[in-house]
């Protein structure tokens, strides 16, 4: 056993694994007593061999839903990640970061990207600083970089939009589930949780340009006039972003649907709510 994490490197189940499996088929059979089951399982061939003999009677179904999580280099993948500015992105240029997980005393920005990118080079990840990305070719998986140089890669990681997918798709799998019987409301319920797709695209657009937007009107304050003032970096890119973030998702999500006086009042109630946002914020962490 090498010690690393097993992630989604689709590795035959151990001998002690099997013992495992096997061992837990009479105790899983005792709880469910009479009731017959629906088995799910992640699509890898460990995950599955695990259903099979611990559940040899009920057969399993793969649900790439349960896919394990990729631990790129912890896991023995050969990891490269891309960085144009600097590691860490726009927390890197942060003066102090106050609500970090494990550090009750706040911490630099500075600080923060060092320590990550040292446990990232420790775990067998390459950083590829200041350079750009300027051309992907998703059929080949192959990146190309600023310079000519190409990388050719199992799996391309754009980290962009991801939490907005995720949610939005979990939201669809459990309105999209068989209810219990006895609950009478899953039309309701369906109709609450069911994602509005023209909505999530939206907001990933509007998320991803905004953010950019941000980043680069608060990297031009790093870096051409001042680390100081962390109040007014972020006030002038938040002036810049919120905008832009609301004119984009108003628009994508409702234009055309909505009647336009309807859509500017959504967009200005967005303007207004992030704007006394930012202010507060502004008095209550950087003042």
């Amino acid at each position: 056993m090498s010690g690393r994490h097993t992630g989604r490197t689709d590795l035959a189940l151990t001998d002690q694994g099997v013992a495992q499996a096997v061992s837990a088929g009479p105790l899983i059979d005792e709880l469910l007593g009479d009731h017959e089951p629906l088995v799910f399982t992640s699509p890898l061939a460990r995950a599955a061999r695990t259903a099979e003999l611990a559940l040899p009677q009920h057969p399993a179904r793969p649900a790439p839903a349960l896919m394990e999580y990729d631990y790129g280099a912890s896991e023995g993948l050969r990891t490269i990640v891309v960085e144009r500015e600097a590691p860490g992105g726009q927390a890197g240029t942060s003066s102090r970061i106050e609500n970090y997980l494990g550090f009750p005393s706040g911490v630099s920005g500075d600080e923060l990207s060092s320590r990550a990118l040292q446990q990232a080079r420790r775990l067998g990840a390459e950083i590829l600083v200041t350079r750009c990305i300027t051309r992907i070719d998703a059929a080949t998986h192959q990146v190309h970089l600023d310079g000519g140089d190409v990388l050719r890669a199992r799996t391309i990681i754009l980290a962009a939009g991801v939490i907005n997918l995720l949610m939005a798709g979990y939201f669809a799998f459990l309105s999209a589930l068989p209810p219990d019987p006895t609950w009478g409301l899953q039309a309701a319920f369906a109709g609450v949780l069911t994602p509005v797709w023209r909505i999530v695209i939206a907001s990933i657009g509007a998320e991803v340009f905004s953010e950019l937007l941000d980043t680069e009107v608060y990297h031009l304050w790093v870096t051409r006039i001042t680390r100081r003032y962390q109040w007014a970096r972020v006030l002038l890119s938040n002036s810049v972003s919120v905008p832009v973030d609301s004119l984009i998702f108003c628009w994508g999500a409702f234009g055309g649907v909505l009647p336009v006086a309807v859509v500017w009042s959504i967009f200005w109630a967005n303007v207004l709510v992030k704007g006394v946002t930012t202010l507060l914020g502004l008095s209550l962490i950087h003042i």
